[in-house]
């Protein structure tokens, strides 16, 4: 019985705290005539954070995914930006 409640708390709070939140933020990575990129954000993943961790991850992974840019050109990434929940209980620790 003690299982079946468990069980059925585990699932409350799983439908309750949703599986984690997902923003979406678009970077513009510009090349200038030299083949340079600079990176901006086009639409805005609602938070400051967010969006400059768009940027990094955009200008990162831009030299791995276009290995020959274009000059003065505009180049357009989307990037999903996952946070999983807090965990509800934190262990104390190890006790000696």
């Amino acid at each position: 019985m003690k299982t079946i409640i468990k069980w059925m708390l585990c699932v409350a709070i799983l439908g309750l705290s949703g599986c984690g939140n997902i923003k979406t933020a678009e970077v513009g990575i510009r090349t200038d005539a030299n083949g340079k990129p600079s990176t901006f954000i086009i639409t805005s993943a609602g938070d400051r954070m967010d969006d400059k961790t768009a940027l990094r991850a955009a200008s990162k992974s831009f030299p791995r995914q276009v290995k020959q840019p274009l000059k003065n050109h505009l180049y357009k990434i989307r990037v999903n930006i996952r946070h999983d929940p807090e965990p509800m209980f934190k262990s104390e620790g190890k006790k000696t």
